[in-house]
């Protein structure tokens, strides 16, 4: 697999997630709740490389992926 290849796998992938996520991100508001998305370090911005998100609801539940 050519490295343009890859990159292309890798946009849809994100463009995938991220009309999920803005389904979801939808919904919250119309039910009134407040989303807060972080990364697993505390900051929006990934750190060393990696990508791990979590979105907490407040006053519902935390969502690791």
């Amino acid at each position: 697999m050519t490295t343009e290849e890859k990159r292309n796998d890798l946009a849809q992938a994100i463009r995938m997630q991220l009309t999920g996520l803005t389904s979801l991100l939808i919904r919250a508001a119309e039910l009134g709740l407040e989303v807060h998305i972080t990364d697993t370090e505390g900051s929006f911005f990934p750190r060393k490389g990696k990508v791990h998100y979590k979105a907490r609801i407040t006053g519902t539940q935390t969502i690791e992926y």
